[in-house]
């Protein structure tokens, strides 16, 4: 197992869609035989997902590992349990809800169009509640105010993982957990400029 996660670290550092594919299809098949990581697996698909644009299967994974086990008798070894049976989840991870935002915002700027090619998959997967709605404005400005509701979450629990992740020079020294999730942000346009400006802020802005 640890070698084949140094072979995911140097797919990763690749830098290209085949690589980060080839990377993920190692670390699904790493975490279905080994379900009780140890390796931090679990921490590491979620930020591959998001570069890969698989943003619905990213968060179906998060909430799944966060809610499949509420009692505490889950039995990871046991390959017969359900297993990633979450499909389909509302979203409310920060950056899937800062891609929805930037869809969103799009379309309210571009009336009348749908550039498929565009858009996010988290958004594509609820493309028809989407062309159902007249006025995006409404729903833009709710994702604001949650935006900032977990960034401010966020920044309690940890006031050093915001700054770290703005700090795009120094990704690599900032802990395993920025640096798994820092690719993703970058690779999203306006994702780090909007983690700055609040941090400039302070997480206090009027929508």
């Amino acid at each position: 197992m640890q070698t084949r996660f140094a072979l995911v670290e140097a797919l990763l550092e690749v830098q290209t869609p085949d690589a980060v594919q080839a990377a993920l299809d190692h670390l699904m098949k790493m975490f279905r035989i080994r379900r009780n990581d140890n390796m931090g697996i679990q921490s590491l698909i979620p930020a591959v997902m998001l570069r890969l644009g698989k943003d619905q299967e990213c968060y179906d994974f998060v909430k799944w590992h966060h809610t499949c086990d509420p009692d505490g008798t889950y039995d990871w070894s046991d390959p017969d349990l359900p297993y990633l049976d979450v499909k389909d989840a509302d979203v409310i991870e920060p950056l899937l809800k800062f891609r929805l935002l930037l869809d969103l915002q799009y379309l309210e700027d571009k009336p009348g169009t749908v550039p498929m090619k565009t858009l996010s998959s988290v958004t594509l997967t609820r493309l028809d509640i989407i062309l159902l709605c007249q006025h995006y404005t409404p729903r833009i400005r709710e994702l604001k105010r949650q935006l900032l509701e977990l960034y401010n979450c966020v920044n309690e629990s940890n006031r050093f993982f915001w700054p770290m992740l703005a700090d795009t020079s120094n990704h690599f020294g900032n802990g395993l957990i920025v640096q798994y999730a820092s690719a993703a942000w970058v690779e999203t346009p306006g994702a780090i400029d909007f983690i700055r400006a609040l941090i400039k802020v302070n997480g206090q802005v009027e929508l």
